[in-house]
């Protein structure tokens, strides 16, 4: 299953080294952990539990844009304002 995961530690040390999987817990079917350079699992609630060195962090495809941690309802309030200047142009004039 694809997924952009955000370049971190975790990634680097995967490029050079596959991580030893020490035990499976059978989380999912089509996983094939003897085949796996690490455990996806434990990689989630690495990352969910904060420890972004040891684990694996997703993003969405505009993940780019970010350069700054901004509050939640900031970044609505400009979602929301873009959004309402995108509809206010009549649409015969978007190419």
């Amino acid at each position: 299953m694809p997924g952009r995961a955000l370049k971190n530690n975790f990634i680097d040390q995967l490029e050079s080294t596959p991580l030893n999987i020490d035990r499976c817990s059978g989380c999912m079917k089509a996983c094939q952990a003897q085949q796996a350079a690490y455990c996806i699992s434990e990689a989630l609630i690495n990352a969910v539990n904060g420890n972004i060195d040891k684990g694996l962090v997703f993003s969405g495809s505009n993940a780019h844009r970010i350069d700054k941690i901004v509050k939640v309802k900031d970044l609505m309030s400009t979602l929301v304002l873009e959004a309402e200047e995108a509809y206010s142009i009549p649409f015969y004039l978007i190419q």
